[in-house]
Parts: C-alpha cells; structure tokens; sequence
C-alpha cells in the first residue's frame, strides 16, 4: 500500500493518493496555519461532521488521516464483520420433518 502526495496550489493544497487512486486533498488555512481534510469518498454524515472540525499541524499528518479514514470505510465495507453471537444452523433436523414419497 502506497500513499503518494501531490503538492498544488502554490503548496496550500495536497491531492492524497493511496496505491495510484486519487482519493481527496487536505488543504491549509493560512490564518490558523492548520491542515483541513477535504475527502473525495463518501463518509457517513456523522463522520463528515467530525472531519470537517478536526485540524492537523501538517500535511502530512493531514494525509495519514485521510487514508486511515479511506481504509476504514473502504476495507472494512469489504470485510463485512461477522457477529460473535451467530450459531450454526443444523438443517438436517429440518429437513427430517419433511416426508418425501
């Protein structure tokens, strides 16, 4: 896995790449002098809220984070979780009760 940095923007914005895939930019405020996530991949609402307040002391910084939230949504969608309480079904007593001629 590769995260790639692309400096424009006279180096107040970084588009964020992760393994070649453009995935959003993290941009400066001048005036706080912090780094702001500005992600190109659906998140949930609350997640939005959430990134639009946080700040980061650099870009790259900035950008580790955004990847982080990128794998999260992205791989743990694909890795759908499986609950611990879940018990195996044993359909063969089931099918016992049907009477086939």
């Amino acid at each position: 896995m590769r995260i790639s940095f692309k400096e424009i923007n006279d180096g107040k914005t970084n588009e964020i790449y992760f393994d070649n895939q453009y995935i959003g930019d993290v941009d400066l405020n001048i005036w706080s002098s912090k780094w702001c996530l500005k992600p190109k991949f659906n998140l949930a609402y609350y997640a939005k809220e959430r990134v639009s307040k946080e700040k980061y002391d650099s870009a790259y910084k900035a950008g580790k984070e955004l990847v982080r939230l990128y794998k999260e949504k992205v791989f743990y969608a694909l890795e759908e979780p499986v609950d611990e309480d879940t018990q195996e079904i044993d359909m063969r007593d089931m099918l016992k009760s049907f009477h086939l001629p």
